[in-house]
């Protein structure tokens, strides 16, 4: 199980996440990652630089919040999809050490940041629920891209409709991050239907490729690079060395 951990101060914030296994009765937990910030000069409450370590109002609608709060709440929403949130105190919270500071001669020896706190109570069925959810997120995953075209115009029609991510990735039954994926592509390219492929532009002719081989057999040691330059020099055509060497495995020569 993930464990991240997020706090801030007027100073600095910033989060911490560590790797947390329970087998055969034992609990094993150890550091895999911490990133921090600076708080920015221009001067903030507590609660929008909380904000800004992914801390409180994680499970409002972001459409329901002001402009600053409602982005970066979207954006957590997205980003962390099937967490489970809790409050910890401040002396069991890791990332305390960063948004406090600490002297680097005594972070050696600080238990509490290699290791997390280690009278965390984390209940059997918390347990049992982040696999079930594991499960569910794998499922997630598979089906993204997977959208009808039908499901895709409906995800524009409530996005249009001024709802949230979330809301409507509650109506159409599919992750956050799908709804989401759909609506970016939607504003980037203004529609819903996958884009052709098209087919590569073919650079010469058949009867240009049987020249070049022809070079290459009066020549064997003739390179792509110079063969580029005599296809732009007596065919007229610009190509890459590595177009020119698919040319020659392309034809037996």
């Amino acid at each position: 199980m993930l464990l991240g951990y997020s706090d801030t101060s007027e100073a600095a914030y910033g989060a911490v996440v560590y790797m947390h296994c329970v087998k055969d009765g034992t609990t094993t937990t150890k550091l895999i990652g911490s990133k921090s910030r600076v708080a920015p000069i221009k001067v903030n409450s507590i609660p929008r630089i909380e904000l800004s370590a992914s801390i409180a109002w994680i499970n409002t609608p972001a459409n329901q919040m002001k402009t600053f709060v409602g982005n970066r709440v979207s954006k957590i929403q997205i980003l962390t999809e099937n967490f489970e949130w809790k409050h910890i105190p401040s002396a069991q919270n890791p990332a305390d050490i960063i948004s406090r500071g600490v002297n680097p001669e005594e972070l050696s020896s600080l238990t509490l940041w290699w290791n997390g706190p280690q009278l965390l109570d984390i209940p059997e069925q918390f347990i049992e629920l982040s696999i079930a959810k594991k499960t569910q997120f794998i499922e997630n995953v598979k089906a993204r891209g997977q959208t009808s075209i039908e499901l895709r115009k409906l995800i524009i029609k409530h996005a249009e409709d001024r709802k949230s991510v979330r809301e409507i990735s509650e109506i159409v039954k599919r992750s956050n991050s799908t709804v989401h994926d759909v609506i970016k592509r939607y504003k980037t390219n203004n529609q819903v239907e996958n884009k052709p492929k098209k087919a590569p532009n073919k650079i010469f002719t058949e009867a240009d490729e049987r020249y070049l081989v022809r070079k290459v057999k009066v020549n064997p040691f003739l390179s792509a690079p110079k063969l580029a330059i005599i296809a732009e020099n007596e065919l007229g055509e610009k190509a890459s060395p590595s177009t020119i060497g698919n040319v020659l495995h392309k034809k037996p020569h």
